[in-house]
């Protein structure tokens, strides 16, 4: 696999969207969507740097795991958690259908997150989505991650 030149100038119009996510949604639950995307896109470049942020937060190495391969593990989540993860994979599959995201579930998301928070965090699935594209097109290489860990860094 070859890396491509693709300089942060090319990313630059979506940081916007990541600087409003910063104060928008709490680290934990955007974190959350980002593992559980990146994961599902098989992007290792963005899947190194959201388990380096989310150690940073506290997330055990188990956690990580269980975020990223969540319907093995669906009994170590609440509720809450539950939906906030199969929104995200409901937006990052939309597999060309327009109910994709099922009412039911759009219904849980606000039950749990209100609407202004479930608003934000698919505006968190989909910048991830774009941000994994990037990764997965350029060919980035996860071992440039600052402060990857042999687990960040791990397939």
């Amino acid at each position: 696999m070859t890396t491509r030149d693709l300089s942060p100038e090319y990313q630059a119009p979506f940081y916007p969207a990541v600087q409003y996510l910063e104060s928008a949604l709490e680290p934990e639950i955007a974190e959350y969507a980002f593992l559980r995307a990146s994961a599902l896109n098989g992007c290792r470049v963005c899947t190194a740097t959201h388990r380096r942020n989310s150690r940073g937060l506290g997330f055990p190495e188990a956690k990580i795991t269980a975020i990223e391969h969540w319907t093995e593990h669906r009994a170590e989540f609440e509720d809450k958690e539950i939906a906030l993860l199969e929104f995200t994979d409901a937006v990052t599959t939309l597999e060309g259908r327009e109910a994709a995201v099922p009412d039911e579930l759009w219904a849980r998301m606000e039950d749990h997150y209100g609407k202004d928070g479930t608003r934000n965090v698919l505006v968190a699935i989909i910048t991830m989505n774009v941000f994994n594209r990037f990764g997965i097109a350029a060919q980035m290489d996860p071992a440039k991650v600052e402060g990857a860990s042999e687990f960040d860094l791990a397939q």
